[in-house]
């Protein structure tokens, strides 16, 4: 399972058995480096593209916030911004494993705490952060329904997500009844 919008699916896999034949070099990029390289290397016909795209209106939130005069809550995702760039620095270079463990790692895990700052942006009549992050939500609630959707009971399912996805993901698959979640740091060499 890709982050793909669905319409995109048929040509991904067009390129994904171009890539069985020989006659694709992958690019840079996780669905083909991970995605095609382990579903070829488990003999699977096709890979499944489950995102939802419903967007997130940033300055709907940052002008809600200023205009309620959050000072707070705009430093905090000030900060937040700041910590971004060394944050991902150490997931460009080293083995693909190592780049894994640190886009997984609790530490990483712990930025997702952002998602509720926002949420608090606006006023008590107009509380546009709460509205904007419901549609995160929603994204990631249509994203594990997609996944549940193509899943069959025994399967064993991998989804490759950017790590934003990872905290909503982890708590709708640890809870929804018939999923036993395995955190991936277990499964990395």
């Amino acid at each position: 399972m890709v982050e793909l919008t669905p319409e995109h699916e048929a040509g991904f896999n067009e390129t994904y058995r171009a890539y069985r034949a020989g006659e694709h070099t992958l690019t840079v990029n996780e669905r083909q480096q991970l995605g095609m390289r382990l579903a070829a290397r488990l003999g699977h016909e096709q890979l499944y593209a489950v995102d939802y795209q419903n967007g997130m209106d940033f300055e709907a939130m940052l002008g809600a916030a200023q205009a309620n005069e959050q000072d707070r809550l705009l430093a905090e995702f000030e900060n937040f911004n700041a910590r971004i760039p060394a944050m991902m620095s150490r997931f460009e270079t080293g083995p693909v494993s190592e780049r894994l463990r640190g886009a997984n790692a609790p530490e990483t895990a712990q930025l997702h705490s952002v998602y509720l700052t926002l949420a608090q942006m606006g006023s008590v009549e107009d509380p546009v952060g709460a509205h904007q992050m419901g549609n995160w939500w929603e994204r990631n609630l249509v994203i594990f329904s997609r996944i549940a959707a193509h899943s069959e009971p025994g399967e064993r399912i991998l989804v490759i997500y950017g790590s934003g996805h990872t905290y909503l993901l982890e708590q709708f698959f640890g809870e929804a009844p018939g999923f036993d979640l395995v955190d991936p740091l277990s499964v990395l060499p």
